[in-house]
């Protein structure tokens, strides 16, 4: 019996050693606030069906890399489910990032389908000598007419 005491004493207490690294790494772990001063997200239509998806993003001071890893467009028939149409990504669309500054805004061109709603989940990025952060974000949803 005073081993079994013995043995389940020495689990528990190996457990709890290497459980209090992890909760202390998810403690140290900074927050999106610590690279994001600001940020913009927006639809504008240009005409017709076509419409533009920008970012407007100011990081927290100088920034290693500052800009987004992707904008997704999206089109709902209801404004409520969306469907993801295409992604446009900082690998295929290199001026989605800047470095060594601030501030950076971008955008693409989408032409869409008449009669269906339309938005854009844009992931915001930032990186500098602390680490990085992503933030996700909607656009509010336009609308493109039949007529």
């Amino acid at each position: 019996m005073k081993r079994f005491i013995r043995c389940t004493s020495l689990v528990l207490a190996a457990v709890l050693l290497l459980s209090i690294p992890a909760l202390a790494a998810e403690a140290a772990e900074p927050r999106a606030s610590y690279y994001f001063g600001s940020s913009s997200t927006f639809l504008c239509n240009v005409s017709g069906a076509s419409f533009e998806a920008w970012f407007d993003v100011t990081g927290t001071g100088i920034m290693d890399e500052i800009g987004v890893n992707f904008i997704k467009i999206q089109r709902s028939s209801d404004g409520e489910n969306w469907t993801t149409m295409r992604t446009f990504s900082k690998e295929n669309y290199p001026d989605f990032l800047d470095y060594g500054v601030t501030h950076h805004t971008a955008g693409i061109s989408y032409t869409g389908t008449r009669g269906f709603y339309y938005r854009a989940w844009i992931q915001l990025y930032a990186k500098n000598s602390r680490g990085w952060g992503e933030m996700d974000r909607y656009t509010s949803y336009i609308y493109i007419p039949i007529n």
